[in-house]
């Protein structure tokens, strides 16, 4: 069950995981930092020499990591503010968006589960103004994240 509902939740990623583990959910930033899009370009309709953030992040809730997350982000999309904050917090990007009041979309690329490894990982992009503003893959702990929700009953 949790499967499909990760698998096909085009939302809060953030937002799901407190429903379904009844906690608030932690972000902890592995690695925020400038990069060029390189092999994201096509992705993200631009050049491979075009500025671009890469921002890694493990979420956690009731102190098991539910969750591995990559974006890679074109700052000259987005608004300045957000992404100065991004640089200095630990709110997930899709809190930051409702901050600052950006509506966006996702396009799902692909998803796929290791049945060894017990994961789940898809990966997207969020659009605004119908320009993609980032490409995200997250992999979900399914074994963690199935802890944490029999922990929420």
């Amino acid at each position: 069950m949790i499967r499909r509902v990760v698998a096909n939740h085009d939302g809060s990623t953030t937002s799901l995981l407190e429903s379904l583990t009844n906690d608030v959910v932690r972000v902890k930033v592995l690695e925020h930092r400038a990069i060029r899009c390189g092999k994201n370009a096509d992705a993200l309709q631009c050049s491979a020499d075009a500025c671009a953030v890469r921002r890694q992040v493990e979420l956690s809730a009731r102190e098991r990591i539910v969750l591995r997350a990559t974006a890679v982000l074109v700052p000259s999309r987005l608004p300045h503010s957000l992404m100065e904050q991004l640089g200095h917090t630990t709110l997930a990007f899709g809190a930051l968006l409702r901050c600052h009041r950006v509506e966006t979309y996702r396009e799902r690329e692909d998803y796929s589960v290791d049945l060894v490894k017990h994961t789940l990982t898809r990966t997207y992009r969020i659009f605004h103004r119908e320009h993609p503003v980032a490409r995200v893959r997250e992999q979900f702990l399914l074994t963690n994240l199935e802890g944490a929700c029999a922990a929420a009953d």
